[in-house]
This record gives C-alpha cells, sequence and structure tokens, in this order.
C-alpha cells in the first residue's frame, strides 16, 4: 500500500445542493491510486463535489468566495443558499475518510453560523481529525505537516474556470493566471498592487504622495516663509538697536581681552546664535555665569588654599589625638596581654588546643593501669613534657613492675582450692595486717562481717588459730601474696602519679591557651588600631610607641598659628549676611553657620565645614573649563565684564518691541517645528512604501525566475505531447519588461518567429497551454505526500487530437508500469459532461488496466457506480 494521502469517500450534508449523499472510491479494492472519474451533465452536482472536498480540507471555496466577493451585497437574500442545501438546518457538514501513511483516517468541517458568507474563512467552522477538533491550523495542513491550504486552489485544482482567464490579452493579467498556476507570488502581487496601484486604481504610493504635495509641502512651506519674515524683521530691529549711544557704549566699554577661548564679545546680531534672540540671550546668561565663577574662583582663591593648609593641620591633631587614646594610652594598661600574643599564629594556637582537649579526652579511657594504659601515657606524653623529665623516668619502671606483677600472679594460681573453708582461713592470714591497721585507725567493726564482738582491740587469735592449722606449707603462698600486694600497691601508685601528672600538664597547658586566645579576641580592635597607623603590631613595645609619639608632636602646627590662620579664614569667608559661604549650620537646617558657631565646632566639625567649602570651591573650578591660568586674570576686568554683559541682558530682557517679535518667532517656530516633523514623516514613509515595492518587485522577480526554469522544459514537453498539430513549435514562459519584470507566455513558431501566446493561440490551444502548465507544476511537487489532484471539465474547448493526446497522457501517467514512485499524481479527479468523451475515458482506462472509479451522475446527488 502506498504510504501517501488517498481519499476513500466523502460524505456530505446541507452542502450546496446536496441534502445527504455519501461516495465512496475504489470500493472493495485495495489500490486507492488511479482516476476517479465524475460523469454526467451540467448542473448534477459533480463540481459541488469538489467544491465539497476543498471545503473541508481548506474551510473555504475559493470560487464561490470570489464569485461572492465581486457581487457582495448585504442584502440577506443574496447570502442565503451561498453554501446551505436547506436555509433552515444550520449545520453544513462535510466528513472525507481518508488513508495516510496506510492509516484509516476521517476529516470532518462542520458549520452552523447565520452568515453564510462565513463559512468561506476556516476560522468560522470546526474542523476535526478521528473526532478531535484542531484549534490551531485548522486545515488539512495540521495533518499533513506542509502548508496546502492556502494555495490548493491555485496548485490542485484546473478548471474551465480557470482556464478562460488566459484569454486576457494584458500582459498583468497573462501574469497573475501564471501566478496562478505557480503559486507563491500572489500575496507578493496583491502587496505590489496596493502599494503602486492597479490600472486607474491609484496605489498608497501615488495617493501619499499626492497627500504630501498638496497638503503637507504647501503648509511647510508657508510657515518657513513666514518665520523667515520675522527672524528678517528682528534682524533689522537689532542691527537699528545696537546704534543708540547707551547700548553702544556698553559694548564698547566690555573688555575685548578673552579670558577663555570661547568668549563672546556682546553684540546685537543674531548670526552667532543662529539667529534667535532665545539663544542670544542664553549665550549672554552662560557667558555671564562662566564669568561670574572666574570671579568666585580669583576671589576665594587665597582663602582657599588656606582652608586646605587648616584642615590638613586639624587633620594631623585630629591624629595624633586618635594615636595617643587608641593606641599609646591603652599599651601600659595591656603591655601583658599584647606581649603574649605577638608574634603568634591564632589559628595554630587553637587547633593546638582542639589537638590537646582530644588527647585529654583520650588519655581520661586509661585511669585504671594497664599494659596499653603504659603505652598510651608514654605517647601522649610527647610534646607535653620533654624526655628527660623525672617523671618519665620513674614512670618507665612500671613495666619491670608488670612483668613481677604477673609472675607472682602466676604463682599463686598454683595455691587456688574450691574449698570455700580454706580460702576463708587464707583470707585471714592475708589480711592479718589490714585488721591491724584497720584498728589502730580505731575501726572496731570488722570489714567482712560488720561485727564488734568478734573485732576486739588485741591481736586476732582466729588469724593466728588460722596460721597454725594451714602450717608451714601455707606460709609460702602467704610470702608470695604479701609480694604480689606489695608490687600490686607500688604499680598503681607509680601509674597512678604519672597519669595525674600528665593531666596536669594538659589541663594547664589548656588554660594558658584559653587565655591566649581570649587576649586575641579581647585585643581584635586594637590590632585594627595598630594596623589604621601603619604600626606593625608584632614590633609594638614601649621604645617604638616613644618614637611614634615624637613624629606626630612634630606634623603638629602651634595653638597660636592655627587661631590666626582660622581667624583668617573665617574674615574671607563670611558673607553680609554674617554667615560662613558654603558651611552649614548643625543647628538651624538648612542654613549656613555663623562665626561663633564654627569656633565652637570640635575639630571634626571643623574639618567637615571646612570640607564643604573646599569641595563647593573645587566642583565650580571642574565645572568652568578654561586654559588662561586664573592667577593671570585680573579681578577688575572679570567685574567689568560682567557689569556690562548684566545691562545688555537686562536692556535686551526689557524691551518690549524685541520680545514681542521673539515671542511671535517662538510661537511661529513650534507651528513650523510641528509641520516639519508631519512633512519629514510622510516623505519618510513615502521613502519607506517605495522601498518596499522595490524589494517586493525583486522577491517576486527572483521567485518567477527559479519557477519558471524550474517548469520551462517539462512545461514544452508537455504541450508537444498534447498539442501536436501545431505550427507553434513550442510554448516559453520569459522573464521580461524592464520596470517591471514579470513572468511572460511566449510561442515560437515554425519560422522561428517569438510572438506573445494570446495574439496567436486559439481558444482551445490556450486551454492545451494552461493543462500543460498544471501538469508541469504538479510535476514540480512530486515529493509531496500530497498528490490529488481535481480537473473540472478543463477541456471544453480542446479539439479531438488533442482531447486523445491529453487522454493517452493521463493513461500513461496513471498504468500499472507507472508505479515507481516517481509519478507525480496519486489520485486524479476528473469531471465532464460530454457523455462521449466519458465512455472514452472509460474505454482508455480499463483497456490498459488503469485503476479507477467510474461515478455517473442520474440527478443532482444522485449517481451510479459503473464498471
Amino acid at each position: 500500500m502506498n504510504s501517501n494521502f488517498f481519499i476513500k469517500s466523502v460524505e456530505i450534508k446541507n452542502f450546496r445542493g446536496y441534502s445527504n449523499q455519501k461516495f465512496e472510491f475504489f470500493k472493495d479494492k485495495q489500490d486507492y491510486r488511479g482516476l476517479i472519474l465524475l460523469g454526467g451533465p451540467n448542473g448534477y452536482g459533480k463540481t459541488s463535489l469538489m467544491d465539497a472536498i476543498e471545503w473541508c480540507f481548506t474551510g473555504t471555496v475559493h470560487r464561490l468566495k470570489e464569485d461572492y466577493g465581486t457581487r457582495r451585497d448585504s442584502n440577506n437574500k443574496l447570502l442565503k443558499s451561498l453554501i446551505r442545501n436547506i436555509p433552515s438546518d444550520m449545520e453544513v457538514w462535510v466528513k472525507i475518510t481518508v488513508i495516510f501513511n496506510n492509516e484509516q483516517l476521517e476529516l470532518e468541517r462542520l458549520f452552523d453560523q447565520t452568515d453564510e458568507s462565513k463559512a468561506f474563512d476556516p476560522q468560522n467552522s470546526i474542523f476535526k481529525i478521528n473526532g478531535h477538533s484542531i484549534e490551531q491550523q485548522n486545515t488539512i495542513d495540521s495533518l499533513i505537516g506542509k502548508p496546502i491550504a492556502n494555495d490548493f486552489y491555485e496548485r490542485f485544482t484546473c478548471s474551465y474556470e480557470k482556464n478562460i482567464t488566459i484569454y486576457e490579452k494584458n500582459r498583468t493579467d497573462i501574469y497573475a493566471m501564471f501566478s496562478s498556476f505557480l503559486g507563491g507570488t500572489k500575496d507578493i502581487q496583491v502587496a505590489i498592487g496596493n502599494l503602486d496601484g492597479v490600472g486607474a486604481n491609484k496605489g498608497l504610493i501615488n495617493k501619499l504622495d499626492d497627500n504630501i504635495k498638496s497638503d503637507y509641502q504647501p503648509s511647510y512651506n508657508s510657515l518657513v516663509f513666514s518665520y523667515e519674515q520675522l527672524k528678517t524683521k528682528l534682524g533689522e530691529l537689532l542691527k537699528e538697536k545696537e546704534t543708540r549711544i547707551d547700548i553702544a557704549e556698553m559694548i564698547n566699554d566690555y573688555p575685548k581681552d578673552r579670558v577663555f577661548d570661547d568668549e563672546i564679545i556682546p553684540s546685537m546680531s543674531l548670526q552667532e546664535a543662529g539667529e534667535d534672540i532665545d539663544k542670544k540671550l542664553v549665550q549672554f546668561k552662560d557667558q555671564n555665569n562662566r564669568l561670574k565663577n572666574l570671579r568666585f574662583l580669583k576671589e576665594y582663591s587665597s582663602v582657599y588654599y588656606e582652608s586646605k593648609s587648616y584642615k590638613e593641620a586639624l587633620e594631623k591633631e585630629k591624629n595624633y589625638n586618635s594615636f595617643m587614646k587608641r593606641v599609646y594610652q591603652p599599651y601600659k594598661l595591656k603591655e601583658e596581654e599584647i606581649q603574649s600574643i605577638q608574634g603568634k599564629d591564632l589559628e595554630a594556637i587553637k587547633s593546638e588546643k582542639e589537638i590537646l582537649e582530644s588527647i585529654k579526652i583520650n588519655i581520661m579511657k586509661f585511669q585504671a593501669p594497664t599494659k596499653e594504659g603504659v603505652l598510651k601515657l608514654k605517647e601522649f606524653s610527647q610534646g607535653i613534657i620533654d624526655k628527660d623529665d623525672a617523671h618519665l623516668a620513674s614512670f618507665a619502671k612500671t613495666e619491670s613492675l608488670f612483668l613481677s606483677h604477673e609472675s607472682l600472679s602466676n604463682q599463686l594460681e598454683g595455691f587456688k582450692t574450691p574449698d570455700t573453708a580454706l580460702t576463708a582461713l587464707r583470707i585471714l592470714i592475708d589480711h592479718t595486717e589490714g585488721f591491724e591497721k584497720h584498728r589502730e585507725n580505731e575501726h572496731n567493726v570488722c570489714p567482712l562481717c560488720g561485727s564488734e564482738e568478734n573485732f576486739p582491740n588485741k591481736e586476732l587469735e582466729l588469724a593466728m588459730v588460722a596460721r597454725n592449722v594451714l602450717g608451714v606449707v601455707d606460709e609460702k603462698r602467704a610470702d608470695l601474696q604479701k609480694k604480689f600486694d606489695d608490687c600490686d600497691a607500688d604499680l598503681k601508685e607509680k601509674y597512678k602519679q604519672f597519669y595525674d601528672y600528665i593531666f596536669g600538664e594538659i589541663k594547664n597547658t589548656l588554660l594558658e591557651l584559653t587565655k591566649v586566645i581570649n587576649n586575641f579576641t579581647n585585643l581584635h580592635s586594637y590590632v585594627l588600631s595598630c594596623a589604621s597607623f601603619s604600626i606593625d603590631f608584632n614590633e609594638l613595645d614601649q621604645s617604638f610607641l616613644e618614637k611614634k609619639q615624637q613624629e606626630f608632636k612634630n606634623q603638629l602646627k602651634e595653638e597660636l598659628v592655627l587661631a590666626t590662620l582660622e581667624t583668617s579664614i573665617l574674615e574671607q569667608l563670611v558673607t553680609e549676611q554674617g554667615v560662613l559661604l558654603a558651611i552649614n549650620s548643625h543647628y538651624n537646617q538648612g542654613q549656613q553657620v555663623n562665626i561663633q558657631e564654627f569656633k565652637a565646632f570640635n575639630a571634626d566639625d571643623k574639618i567637615s565645614g571646612l570640607t564643604q567649602f573646599l569641595n563647593y570651591y573645587h566642583e565650580i573650578l571642574e565645572n568652568t573649563t578654561n586654559s588662561i591660568d586664573i592667577n593671570d586674570i585680573k579681578l577688575d576686568i572679570l567685574v567689568d565684564k560682567i557689569t556690562n554683559l548684566n545691562k545688555i541682558i537686562q536692556l535686551v530682557e526689557g524691551d518690549k518691541e524685541i520680545q514681542n517679535i521673539s515671542s511671535e518667532m517662538k510661537e511661529q517656530k513650534e507651528l513650523l517645528n510641528e509641520s516639519e516633523k508631519l512633512y519629514t514623516r510622510r516623505l519618510k514613509e513615502l521613502d519607506e512604501f517605495k522601498r518596499i515595492s522595490r524589494e517586493l518587485k525583486q522577491l517576486r522577480v527572483q521567485w518567477d525566475k527559479e519557477k519558471v526554469d524550474e517548469i520551462k522544459e517539462p512545461l514544452q514537453k508537455i504541450y508537444r505531447r498534447i498539442n501536436r498539430h501545431t505550427n507553434i513549435k513550442d510554448i516559453n514562459l520569459l522573464i521580461e519588461g524592464r520596470t517591471n519584470k514579470i513572468a511572460g507566455l511566449w510561442a515560437n513558431t515554425n519560422e522561428d518567429e517569438e510572438i506573445f501566446a494570446t495574439n496567436i493561440l486559439s481558444a482551445g490551444q490556450l486551454s492545451v497551454v494552461a493543462l500543460a502548465i498544471f501538469i508541469s507544476v504538479a510535476l514540480g511537487q512530486k515529493e509531496s505526500p500530497f498528490k490529488c489532484y481535481f480537473m473540472d471539465d478543463p477541456i471544453q474547448t480542446m479539439d479531438d487530437l488533442n482531447i486523445l493526446s491529453f487522454i493517452d497522457l493521463l493513461r500513461a501517467e496513471l498504468a500499472p508500469n507507472h508505479q515507481s514512485g516517481n509519478q507525480f499524481v496519486d489520485q486524479l479527479f476528473f469531471t465532464t459532461c460530454d457523455e462521449k468523451l466519458e465512455r472514452l475515458i472509460s474505454h482508455k482506462m480499463k483497456s490498459f488496466g488503469v485503476n479507477f472509479s467510474h461515478v455517473h451522475f442520474t440527478g443532482y446527488g444522485n449517481y451510479e457506480m459503473k464498471d
């Protein structure tokens, strides 16, 4: 089974002339590739069947939509039966069963709106695939995965209605006809038509050009003329004013030596200001501000440098006091703590402390004497005590004591007995000395039984009896037991002594380390203070601090010098209002400080106040670009310049004649600027439209050239196969035209003469050309999964010989031996109202074994299937 697209059946309800009908093609056959022949008289529903297929696939019927657009009328009667069979039945429905990629699918489209003209927009109908509504891209494109719906009528449908458009002889109309076959440039051509116009209808470009010339350009030119007149009038007035004695004197009195490069020597001419009095005033005022800034810099230059010097002296004094408070004086109080951390690494100390704490925890596990404990205590002692420590030498004896302890214990094992009485007697003998010591310590209660009666304050008779009973043999055991007890006591004592010594050393070291760590914490701010004075904390001592103190002292100025300097500064900074220039008050928000308040400031506040003035001066200095050194400028020249310029500004601003004309010019300028914006915007829009038009034409030419080159060779072959008896050698599509290059149809005669095709070809020959173009375009779509084509009675004007040639061409294409996958058509729907042609096609297809389905219409919507 072929994996391409095949139509299996079509069901129609309430569509055009159909109330309810179903068509099945290739019924009871396995192969759906072939010809579907629809025969019968005109008006029996053949074209409506193909319209239903187009509507289901694309959501529109191109020929009906065009026809409605041509005769569009708001009369509701004219809107009826555009698509419905029964107006009262709202639902229009078409379902097509297809085979696609070996899978059977059902495609449905439903329309139920009142306005039937809306049925030609796919967004107004419901499209389903296997019962699932398709919201986005609700056409066959969503199934095929390629754009087919938009060019369905142009590329997949051939009809007599389309063929007769070739009879129009106009070159542009011929191009439009080819565009419908070629596809791809229809939207471009519409856009070009909208921009350039079509025939007598003007496009956007001409309309906008006319609008600019009739409205915007005259208005703009009129405003320019009015503005120029006012400008001339103002210039003449200023020239006249300049000749007046008072103004002439002001201009002459203005010092001509420039104090900055772009300084303007005042005049009433508008040339420097771009012929605008407001700009002239702005120039004067800007220049006056710069001159005032220079005067300020000149007047306060001396106090600026004095303030810098005084501020530096105060900062050094502040620095000295800070050194004494933060470094020098605290050293005497914290000298011991400082020395304890100098040259030490805090992190290393913390690490050492952690290690010792871990050793302390581990050593506690070996408090009871064991051989392992001896080894561990020696191991832990490394790094805590010296190798020649006396405690370590004494502890070394514990190893021999452990050997003796084990030997004596082994010997005593030989005297063990299960007899409890004997064991009790031995206990009495072995502990006689212990009992004696117990009594000597005035303990009158027996440690074994708790009785006072049997524990008198005299020699224990029972122990003596036990010794006599056991005899000489047990004396050896008793001696061994005593040696064992003495060895055990000595071992425990030496082990405990060393354990306590090591444990004590660790505790003491931990205390020292904790103290050092705490000193690091407590002295952190002090270390930072030293760093702020570039002092190396680890090299700090009393001698170093004495030298550092003297260095700071040497930088200080005497009190009298500072007082004199302060008085000089305050006298120069005080203004007429009795406050200091640019220094803010601490007590009166938004006001400047007076002399008394400044003198009451502490050093920090004075430094802050002086900084405000210095920043103010420096900001003016930065914003006053000047190539001449301020020291080379004379103050009296600056004063003269400012005085004269102020007078000129006041005179111009106070002159009513000048201000009236200036105000009028300003209003006129605003109108002119607005008009210029609109005029310029429209000119830019016109240029943009022209640019788009040029690019669209270039795009269309490129597309046409590619398609013409693609279609030229197959077109000639197919044309010659259909039209075998003619004086026309071949038909060519050529890109022609100079300014408006479009594809044209040209015929070459046997005399090698190239003639515009519609001038020489008959109606039948033009139909042959149209069919040849349609098939050539189809050949170019062989790789498409959708290769179903629809020919609606396309050969009405062709002669019998051309018809036979055309049928043979279709028969060859659909023949069983042409199943290699290289064919251009999978299914071809072909309608005819000619009964003889219907029988001829049926006979040809049967005779050559072509798979076809023959539907013969017997009335509107009624049909019979023929073999």
